[in-house]
């Protein structure tokens, strides 16, 4: 309820938030903060230019800057890289737990029909120690300006670069919903939608999921030592004909009916946009409500297209859509 209460507000003012620098990692943190917080950063009020969220959008912008400077950029840029990285990451850090405070101070918040995601963390962190939950915290509102609001905003341009695939979804959604916002009974009966997701976590996929060995490993006749770091990319088959028809397009059918004479389409390690076991990102099932909740509640108020252009891609961190990919948004009623 949380998340479709903040898919709402985001609906109404989407065509304001538009024209706001880095809009969807904005109604991406905006999001996060009600599933967690059960309140707005407040964005939509008078003075958010002065608000510390505003200040945390920035610096958390600036500290992935800083990082991809720090990891891709000359070397004797590294020390100056890691002093944003650490100013930035301390100020964010802050205003995070100012936040846990001010929520778990709050009478009222015990009282909502949904708890916010904070208290259910609490609930169950019994041998947590206090840094592991603060970290937790920071961990999911941090995910949110960077690698969750990319997915919505790759999600909405590949739904406005394909027409018929955008009206497709919206006929299933609204038979589903009704122009209501869309409930975890609904989302059992929208395969199409899901089908949607993951083929957007299949073009853009992006990164890699990073593990220590434990043993020594023999692998195609190399040898790998005990406690080298591996990383599992699966970029290369995502992209590959031989095991994707047409893999540069964006197809959601192809897992509808996914074909039998190739077993590396639904391979369970292919797409990951979460990462897989004990170290998966902790903020999945937040990331998937908010996605799914503000996708449906936009697909039912607009139609949009793609202008300026076909979708183009930039990496920061992860992929993203280039900043000139602009959406123009048509309400359907």
């Amino acid at each position: 309820i949380n998340a479709e209460y903040g898919s709402e507000k985001i609906a109404q003012n989407f065509l304001k938030l538009q024209n706001l620098e880095d809009t969807y990692s904005l109604i991406s943190l905006e999001l996060f903060h009600t599933l967690l917080y059960g309140t707005s950063t407040g964005v939509f009020e008078s003075n958010w230019e002065e608000s510390e969220w505003n200040t945390f959008l920035k610096c958390g912008l600036d500290s992935f800057r800083a990082l991809m400077a720090y990891t891709n950029g000359p070397k004797d840029g590294r020390e100056k890289a890691e002093e944003v990285f650490v100013e930035n990451f301390a100020i964010i850090l802050k205003i995070t737990l100012n936040e846990a405070k001010r929520t778990l101070s709050n009478p009222e918040i015990k009282n909502l029909i949904v708890k916010p995601y904070l208290l259910r963390i609490l609930e169950r962190a019994d041998g947590l120690k206090e840094k592991e939950v603060e970290g937790t915290l920071h961990g999911l509102i941090f995910a949110a300006l960077d690698t969750t609001a990319h997915s919505i905003a790759f999600l909405l341009a590949h739904l406005g670069a394909y027409p018929d695939v955008q009206e497709k979804l919206y006929q299933e959604i609204y038979s589903e919903c009704k122009g209501n916002p869309i409930t975890e009974e609904n989302l059992k009966n929208v395969p199409y939608f899901r089908a949607c997701a993951k083929e957007n976590f299949r073009v853009i996929h992006g990164g890699a999921n990073a593990r220590v060995l434990d043993k020594e490993i023999t692998l195609r006749g190399y040898t790998i030592p005990a406690n080298t770091v591996i990383d599992i990319i699966s970029t290369p088959y995502v992209w590959n004909e031989d095991v994707y028809e047409k893999p540069k397009e964006f197809i959601p059918e192809r897992w509808i009916n996914p074909p039998s004479d190739k077993p590396l389409h639904n391979h369970p390690y292919i797409i990951l946009p979460f990462g897989i076991g004990a170290r998966m990102c902790i903020g999945a099932r937040v990331a998937e409500t908010e996605i799914f909740s503000l996708v449906s509640t936009l697909i039912q108020k607009y139609k949009w297209k793609l202008v300026n252009g076909p979708l183009k891609i930039n990496t920061r961190a992860f992929p993203q859509p280039d900043p000139k990919s602009i959406l123009e948004l048509t309400p359907r009623n």
